[in-house]
């Protein structure tokens, strides 16, 4: 019995050992195979990599390009919102009441010759024309000012209004782009709106912070 078990044992050592090589040999394309597909897989990645590092240096570059841009643009902006052209004061004739003067050319006057502006403006009646930046309605006090847009940067030209004895209320609406006077039975009547170019007579009480201030105002058209 040992002698037949031994041989037995044996049989099956020597199987094992005979059929070892046909498994690594059937299992090895498979081993080949998914190596080549790892393979290929990093490839792939590798590539797509590489066009993900040029697209942010093409990004990187446009983007210094808008940026070396963007001042010139602004700059330019302001140049073509700066001070306007404006006729030299000396050269005016003497200014009349019912002379239209243009905000802009206002703004300008007091910003570069300040002396001559006072002594042609301050204190005089005059009309002044402007587009409407905005509205700023003073409750308490039953007043109004209307901004007009003089194109140079910091400066503005103030109306001021007093409704006293002619509305019993002023106010805004559309987020305040709307001036509207309550006019008793009447109802509301729309006064101007931002953006409106308009023509406001007026006292000129002079240029300070930034504003050259009228008072006792009223509109033209």
């Amino acid at each position: 019995m040992k002698s037949d078990d031994t041989w037995f044992w044996m049989l099956i050592v020597g199987f094992l050992a005979w059929s070892a090589p046909l498994a690594s040999a059937s299992e090895s394309p498979r081993a080949g195979d998914a190596l080549k597909q790892k393979q290929e897989e990093v490839d792939r990645l590798q590539r797509e990599l590489e066009n993900a590092r040029k697209e942010l240096q093409r990004l990187e570059e446009e983007n210094k390009r808008l940026k070396s841009v963007q001042p010139e643009r602004r700059a330019a902006t302001e140049a073509n919102r700066g001070e306007a052209p404006a006729r030299p004061i000396a050269s005016l004739p003497p200014l009349g009441e019912n002379e239209v003067v243009e905000a802009a050319e206002l703004a300008v006057h007091f910003a570069n010759q300040p002396e001559a502006a006072r002594q042609r403006y301050v204190g005089r009646v005059f009309h002044v024309k402007g587009q409407v930046e905005r509205f700023d309605v003073k409750l308490v006090v039953r007043r109004f000012d209307v901004l007009l847009d003089t194109g140079a940067r910091g400066i503005s030209v103030v109306c001021g209004f007093n409704y006293l004895d002619k509305y019993p209320a002023v106010y805004t609406k559309q987020k305040g782009r709307t001036l509207v006077a309550r006019s008793g039975a009447r109802g509301e009547a729309e006064l101007m709106n931002v953006g409106d170019t308009v023509v406001i007579r007026g006292r000129c009480k002079g240029f300070k912070d930034g504003e050259v201030t009228f008072t006792g105002c009223e509109i033209v058209r």
